[in-house]
């Protein structure tokens, strides 16, 4: 098994990702094992109450806890956090699309609801053989989102950008005027380089803020401000954009 890959990104620029191995995702899976182990325990409690009051509705929202916990989980937390869970944090490792941008709810949905083939026929069997069979050590959920799993950077300039697309105001907004003139193009690179931007190391960061972000935010007037990155800027410029044309 390769324990690398490697993407070149639209701006030409070759980006390597580090695989999980299936050491770190099965101690992140046996944490967040545990975490949803307690929160089953906590429900039984209500259940416990609730049980000789109202039997049928009782067994039926256990049941019904029991499947939220097990999909909703790991979708809620891999869509919201990062494409982490609370075991992957742990481990240092995430779940990204194969083209290297933040995984989609849309995938979170798919690759977690399909965990169910990956058990199959007990104890992981189909997803660990998926894993050391597969090129970038996909589980069938992975294969069918288009997801992979990799370690985080350590060679990276750090860079905390808010969030992922909202309908809340961004709140460097004020800096960047009203983008009179620009393109769906460059709103395409923009954000593309945005997604891209916590894997790309240090030298390619700066580089495609030179060729990529200052030529864009020239024309559209935008400058450079001392005490802030220009990742910032990126990513309000695409939020103000994306809201005021309709694109979230």
């Amino acid at each position: 098994m390769a324990a690398e890959y490697t993407i070149t990104t639209p701006e030409k620029v070759d980006v390597h990702f580090s695989l999980a191995s299936i050491g770190s995702r099965g101690v992140a899976l046996l944490i967040d094992t545990m975490v949803e182990l307690m929160a089953f325990y906590a429900l039984g409690m209500v259940i416990g109450v609730l049980l000789p009051m109202m039997f049928a509705p009782a067994i039926a929202f256990w049941i019904l806890s029991i499947l939220l916990l097990f999909f909703g989980y790991p979708i809620l937390t891999e869509a919201l956090l990062g494409g982490r869970t609370f075991g992957k944090m742990a481990m240092g490792i995430r779940v990204r699309m194969v083209d290297g941008s933040p995984i989609t709810p849309g995938a979170a949905i798919i690759r977690n609801l399909l965990r169910v083939a990956d058990i199959f026929p007990n104890l992981y069997f189909t997803g660990i053989v998926a894993i050391f069979f597969t090129e970038r050590q996909q589980r069938l959920g992975d294969l069918v989102a288009g997801t992979v799993v990799i370690r985080d950077r350590r060679d990276v300039q750090i860079v905390p950008l808010s969030s992922p697309l909202s309908e809340g105001m961004h709140p460097l907004e004020p800096l960047i005027g009203e983008l009179k003139g620009m393109t769906r193009e460059e709103y395409d690179a923009v954000k593309a380089f945005c997604d891209r931007f916590p894997e790309m190391p240090a030298g390619a960061q700066a580089r495609l803020i030179r060729e990529v972000w200052m030529p864009i935010a020239n024309r559209l007037q935008i400058p450079p401000f001392a005490d802030v990155h220009p990742a910032w800027l990126m990513e309000a410029v695409v939020m103000k954009y994306a809201r005021t044309h309709g694109l979230l």
